[in-house]
C-alpha cells in the first residue's frame, strides 16, 4: 500500500470476509472494486458498517452495469450480455451498486447518498479502440 500517506491517515490491508480490522472503530471504512467480487458481500457490508465509529463514514464504490443493456451496435449487446453471464456464473456480481445504499441504510447508517456515472466511448476512441480488440473479427 505504498503511495498512501498522510498525517492524519493510517492505511490497514486484511481480509474483510474473515477478519475484523486491529484497533476498529475507525473515523473512515473505505473500499472499492471488491464486493462485486465476494459472493459474502451483503455480510461485508455489515460487518463494515460495524467498524464505524459514531458519526464515522462509509465510503463504497461499486459497479452497477446497467448501461450495458442499451449498447450499440448489437456485436457491443452481445458482448456484455456474455460477460454479464459469464460473471455470474463466478459469482460475481455487476449489478451489485444498486443494492448497496439500501444495505447500509439497513444497517443503520444515515445520511445516505448515491451516484452512478457511465462510461462514454466513442468510435475511434482509445478506450472504443480498448473495447473492439474484445470482440471477435467475425461478430462486429
Amino acid at each position: 500500500m505504498e503511495g498512501i500517506v498522510g498525517a492524519n491517515l493510517e492505511v490497514r490491508k486484511f481480509d474483510a470476509v474473515h477478519d475484523d480490522p486491529p484497533e476498529a472503530p475507525y473515523d473512515l471504512v473505505a473500499i472499492r472494486a471488491l464486493l462485486h467480487h465476494l459472493p459474502e458481500r451483503r455480510a461485508v457490508v455489515s460487518r463494515m458498517a460495524r467498524w464505524l465509529k459514531p458519526g464515522g463514514w462509509l465510503f463504497v464504490q461499486e459497479p452497477d452495469f446497467y448501461p450495458t443493456w442499451t449498447v450499440e451496435p448489437p456485436s457491443q449487446k452481445h458482448f456484455w450480455q456474455q460477460f454479464i453471464q459469464w460473471a455470474d456464473s463466478h459469482q460475481i456480481d455487476y449489478y451489485v451498486g444498486r443494492r448497496i445504499p439500501a444495505w447500509v441504510q439497513a444497517e443503520g447508517l444515515r445520511d445516505i447518498s448515491s451516484e452512478g456515472h457511465a462510461i462514454l466511448y466513442n468510435g475511434g476512441s482509445g478506450f472504443a479502440q480498448w473495447w473492439d480488440y474484445g470482440i471477435p473479427r467475425g461478430r462486429r
